[in-house]
């Protein structure tokens, strides 16, 4: 093509990248770290016993989130 210039991807890479690492930032710093502790809790009960994890153990530590 004529006059089209590849430059411009490098501009909108560039960009889209700033946008996700904001993103990501701003998801991390926001984030509820009481929550960190029942989500270690979550993935120790479903390593040790994955046939009682879904139906007994995730919906208690469902209604411990904090939200």
């Amino acid at each position: 093509m004529p006059g089209f210039s590849w430059e411009i991807f490098f501009a909108i890479g560039a960009l889209l990248l700033i946008g996700g690492l904001i993103w990501g930032v701003s998801r991390s710093k926001t984030r509820n770290r009481a929550n960190d502790e029942i989500t270690q809790e979550a993935t120790r009960a479903q390593y040790e016993q994955p046939e009682k994890y879904e139906q007994e153990i995730r919906p208690e530590l469902v209604r411990k989130l904090k939200r």
